[in-house]
């Protein structure tokens, strides 16, 4: 949208002794019984496995890592940055509409909230943002393709991935279309198909404030946005906050507005995947009062996706579109939770 402002595995019960019964030993036996190396009790392997991440805790994200990049198929740039636990369970980060791959999801907090959760973030910029080159014919199906040869280029065969605000549909695409790659999908304050019929032209007046969306229209409106949040950000009291906020907008447009332009455009024409064939797991989380991308969003895919034990809906009560400011770390432990157990509370 333009508007873009651990759980442990079950610990088994250690295995009692097998030694004789206690009606068959006399009080002297009993105090001197001892139990054959064989029989003595193991140690449940979840008890013996250290923490990956425990050595993670309290550092910071590896300074080589945050301007990372790679030459795709088509020689295109692709460029991300890594934080969180080296360690932890992987999952790819998607920003909003003028954000990038510098976004914060929890501010200052961002980096140690993923390593608690023991997870890895590789935050990615799209095309047309940050330091990934521009793609003049990108479209749903290509963002895929691109993490399909990142994810190959990291060597990570199973994965999550998180999508916030614009980033939702393209975060929904590679679940649809990398099945075998994707293990949950998390859609925070997430973008809909606002061509169809469930949301229609009611819905795009609300998140863009214009009948239509096109590309002949597309830039003014991310240049009038980009304007709105810049003075937004500015108004921000916390210095840490603002600084952290304006160096992602300014890293957002430094090729210009054409990818966040792009965005826009994708998400009001034909996506052009079959996204209610999606596999699953899909996690929603959605403010009530998100005022950018109204909670009918949401209820369009609870709508849509709800069976086959995919879907999974939560709506905080309270919370507007920047939500993930607050949830960060809950999101991500869910996320990698679901991934590598599966959804229980999925309908």
């Amino acid at each position: 949208t333009l508007f873009a402002m651990n759980i442990l595995a079950p610990i088994r019960s250690l295995p009692l002794r097998t030694c004789l019964p206690l009606s068959q030993l006399s009080p002297i036996a009993l105090s001197r019984q001892r139990c054959s190396s064989a029989q003595r009790p193991v140690r449940s392997m979840s008890v013996m496995t250290a923490d990956p991440c425990r050595d993670a805790r309290g550092s910071v994200p590896d300074p080589d890592r945050q301007n990372v990049s790679m030459v795709l198929k088509d020689e295109r740039k692709l460029a991300w940055r890594e934080y969180g636990c080296p360690q932890g369970y992987p999952v790819i980060f998607m920003h909003g509409n003028l954000n990038s791959r510098l976004f914060e999801p929890s501010w200052t907090a961002s980096h140690a909230d993923a390593v608690d959760a023991s997870v890895k973030v590789i935050a990615v910029d799209r095309p047309g943002y940050g330091e990934s080159s521009f793609h003049a014919n990108r479209s749903y199906s290509t963002w895929a393709d691109d993490i399909s040869q990142l994810a190959k280029h990291l060597d990570i065969p199973r994965f999550g991935v998180v999508g916030f605000s614009s980033g939702g549909p393209h975060a929904l695409a590679c679940a649809t279309l990398l099945p075998e790659a994707v293990a949950c999908c998390a859609l925070v304050s997430s973008d809909g198909p606002y061509l169809e019929p469930g949301l229609g032209p009611q819905m795009l007046q609300k998140v863009y404030k214009a009948e239509t969306v096109s590309e002949s229209n597309s830039m003014d409106l991310v240049k009038r946005n980009e304007a709105g949040l810049r003075k937004a950000y500015l108004g921000v009291k916390r210095e840490d906050r603002r600084e952290l906020a304006l160096r992602d907008l300014d890293e957002a447009i430094k090729q210009g507005f054409q990818g966040p332009a792009q965005d826009c455009v994708l998400e009001t024409g034909e996506w052009g995947i079959d996204w209610r064939g999606v596999a699953g797991p899909v996690l929603i989380y959605h403010g009530d009062e998100d005022a950018s991308v109204p909670v009918d969003v949401a209820r369009h895919y609870e709508r849509e996706l709800t069976g086959r034990g995919r879907l999974a809906v939560k709506v905080l009560l309270g919370e507007g579109h920047n939500l993930i400011r607050r949830n960060w770390k809950a999101v991500l432990s869910a996320v990698a939770h679901t991934a590598k157990n599966g959804c229980t509370s999925c309908r």
